[in-house]
């Protein structure tokens, strides 16, 4: 399974731009970008270029608050789609992830809001479909989003169905997956064909896979390796201090590898 580097956490501070050359000092090939739109698409491909670099994902426009599909209006909706299916096509992305959003007023009604995340990933599916673009959805756990109006795996599985088309799949985010239901392995087997790409961190803390935590990610990622070989996972975790510093020094080449990294690879048996 190959382990593909998320800008989003991994460098936090880090100007976008600059860390494709800081991650491919980690030996990063693959990159997923949830929030690419504050740089023109073409010099994020030449940067990507510039270090080997293929990008794997990234969201649509999400607005302020993780999300626009539970409010946006229809013309909304296509807009934004239609700027990620811009990137996407620039960038040589195939997957598209869309997010529900937050709903901040518990007053709002959740049969409306239903039908119009339904109707508004009828749309986005539509024109991500039309693209040869797979539509992601992922439920993230009230946890740490609270309020986020996809937040379980049989709510994702529901709207899928109702949607109808095999170009809509599931985000599998172990992280939130095992905040949510756990079962991990269990639910990537019985729905395999709904998965469409995996992204993970340690629980609580959100550190890389090896790190103390809830998940056996060695025993997990061997289980969905078997699954699905083809699978690749987002490394959408937090790196620790001293490891982004000396990736940041300008002195550090590559040469000297840091140790997590070997260590990652090789306990979870992952490529890069």
């Amino acid at each position: 399974m190959k382990l593909v580097a998320n800008f989003s956490t991994l460098l936090p501070s880090t100007n976008i731009l600059e860390k494709y050359g800081i991650l491919s000092r980690l030996g990063f090939k693959l990159v997923e970008i949830p929030n690419p739109y504050t740089e023109e698409a073409e010099k994020l491909l030449s940067e990507s270029q510039k270090y080997g670099m293929k990008h794997i994902l990234i969201n649509a426009p999400a607005g302020d608050n993780k999300g626009i599909a539970i409010n946006a209006s229809k013309i909304e909706m296509e807009e934004s789609i239609k700027t990620a299916v811009k990137y996407a096509k620039v960038l040589g992305v195939k997957k598209v992830h869309v997010m529900a959003g937050v709903i901040d007023d518990k007053s709002i009604c959740k049969e409306i809001t239903h039908e119009t995340y339904v109707r508004n990933l009828k749309i986005a599916n539509r024109i991500l479909e039309e693209n040869n673009i797979e539509c992601l959805i992922e439920p993230i756990n009230n946890y740490t989003v609270p309020g986020y109006f996809l937040s379980s795996y049989q709510q994702a599985l529901d709207v899928i169905k109702i949607v109808d088309s095999e170009n809509i799949k599931i985000l599998y985010d172990l992280f939130h997956a095992q905040q949510i239901q756990g079962q991990l392995v269990a639910f990537a087997q019985k729905n395999m064909s709904k998965i469409g790409h995996l992204q993970g961190a340690q629980v609580p803390s959100r550190g890389i896979f090896i790190n103390e935590g809830e998940i056996n990610y060695p025993f997990v990622l061997s289980q969905l390796a078997k699954i699905n070989c083809n699978w690749m996972i987002g490394a959408e975790c937090f790196l620790e201090t001293d490891n982004i510093k000396k990736l940041q020094d300008e002195k550090f080449d590559g040469t000297e590898e840091l140790s997590f990294m070997k260590e990652w690879l090789t306990k979870c048996n992952l490529e890069l």
